[in-house]
């Protein structure tokens, strides 16, 4: 609508309406908002009762039509602001972003140059590539020595690299947390535009905002209360949504053929009195496994809490830690959401297996024997974990037998998607799971919220 406008007869084109309203559309539910089809084309026939070239008008038309939560309406009117802008504001908006593009490829080059063992790059997340373009000149210098120092010697070979690479990534990760360096995410939907505005929104925009889209492992401490509030508040929705779901499917009534031709025989046949029986849907059991083994405590704290508000949603819950071995733990919505920060700190102390290596395949060996009752038909098995463990073709087996016995097995792994091809564990357990990337809060909702939803 108002962004490309030319002339007024291109306002009133049906189709470049439909364009700019789907693409708008995309971008709220990339923000959070949960828009379904019905509800866009009862957007689109909003827009036919107003005056489409009256700007106030049209934002009532879809705020009314597209915005079901009232803690959305800042989002919607954020990102309504933004989109529908004149073309030099969205041309300014797209230099912008390819610049910082541009000088993103430059900054992880030169890092890829700089932090190297024996002329081979180290293996960097691209967050600890850009904290060390980030870092001073004397900082990165003393990084870039300490390297060249450990790649001499008469006795060492590339077998020190993973222990390098180690020490620089534990610098890097210091680095970050003293300095709260966050790389700001440069998502892709597929629309330069929209790239750009959230791009755009990401830079400007209100940190609470960007929990949402943030890498959950980053989270810093004075984020985690907030962090919180959201989680309580995102499973809260979801739980009433789902909640609906079943009451209504109690609603939901098929003709029951058999009884129907019988009840009719007084009647010749002829259907008069219709027999019908309801659709019967039963809430699922829900069986989560987090790794809390090293980096992966964090991912699996925010997801136990955020599981913990949907536990009224579903048949049965069960939680269970891993590591080096495997450990149940209670998880009820009361007991988290008193005080959430309390009750992690809680688990990880009482924990025995919480930061040590691991070993999913005893974890599952554990799993099969000594919690087989646990797995069941109607179970929902979600694994959290970014797959990295000893013994993973063993493991990969197991898993193979969890998912014969069980609903669906679902794996939510926080590792970078470009990094997925390096690792050989993502191929072989993707053979026997469903593996989703999950690294941030949003992701987790969606992905969490669309098996329940089914």
């Amino acid at each position: 609508m108002y962004g490309n406008v030319r002339n007024y007869s291109q306002i009133t084109d049906k189709s470049y309406i439909e364009v700019n309203l789907l693409r708008f559309v995309h971008l709220l539910r990339h923000s959070g908002l949960r828009i379904s089809s019905a509800e866009s084309v009862e957007a689109l026939q909003a827009l036919t009762a107003v005056d489409i070239k009256d700007r106030a008008e049209v934002k009532a038309a879809l705020q009314g039509t597209l915005v079901k939560d009232r803690e959305y309406i800042s989002t919607f009117e954020r990102l309504f602001d933004s989109f529908f802008v004149p073309e030099t504001a969205k041309q300014d908006i797209m230099q912008k972003h390819r610049q910082r593009l541009d000088k993103r490829q430059e900054q992880l080059e030169k890092a890829k140059e700089d932090l190297q063992f024996q002329e081979e790059s180290l293996d960097l997340t691209e967050e600890e590539q850009l904290a060390y373009s980030e870092m001073s000149p004397e900082e990165q210098e003393r990084l870039k020595n300490f390297l060249h120092e450990t790649s001499q010697g008469k006795n060492v070979t590339e077998k020190f690299k993973p222990l390098v690479e180690s020490l620089v990534k534990g610098h890097l990760q210091r680095w970050q947390q003293n300095r709260g360096f966050k790389a700001v995410q440069l998502e892709s939907i597929g629309d330069e535009y929209l790239d750009a505005l959230l791009a755009e929104l990401n830079f400007n925009g209100p940190q609470e905002k960007n929990l949402l889209r943030q890498d959950m492992g980053s989270i810093e401490e004075k984020d985690i209360p907030h962090m919180n509030q959201v989680i309580r508040k995102l499973s809260r929705n979801l739980a009433t949504r789902i909640s609906r779901r079943y009451e209504n499917s109690k609603k939901v009534k098929q003709i029951d053929i058999r009884r129907t031709i019988r009840s009719n025989l007084r009647y010749g046949g002829i259907p008069l009195d219709l027999r019908y029986r309801e659709k019967r849907v039963r809430k699922p059991d829900l069986l989560l496994i987090c790794d809390v083994s090293g980096s992966m405590a964090r991912y699996s704290t925010f997801a136990m809490l955020f599981v913990a508000g949907l536990v009224s949603t579903v048949r049965k819950l069960q939680v269970f830690l891993f590591s080096e071995d495997l450990e149940q733990v209670q998880l009820s919505r009361h007991a988290a959401g008193k005080d959430m920060e309390k009750f992690a700190r809680k688990m990880q102390t009482d924990s025995s297996v919480w930061g040590e290596g691991t070993n999913l395949n005893l974890s599952l060996h554990r799993l099969l024997t000594q919690y087989f009752s646990a797995l069941g038909s109607n179970t929902l098995v979600i694994i959290i974990s970014d797959t990295k463990t000893l013994q993973p073709l063993k493991a990969a087996e197991k898993l193979r037998r969890v998912k014969n016995v069980v609903r669906e097995v679902l794996w939510l792994n926080p590792m970078p998607a470009e990094q997925w091809e390096k690792h050989q564990t993502v191929a072989i357990f993707q053979r026997h799971c469903k593996m989703y990337l999950c690294n941030t809060l949003g992701q987790l909702e969606r992905i969490i919220g669309r098996k329940l939803l089914k």
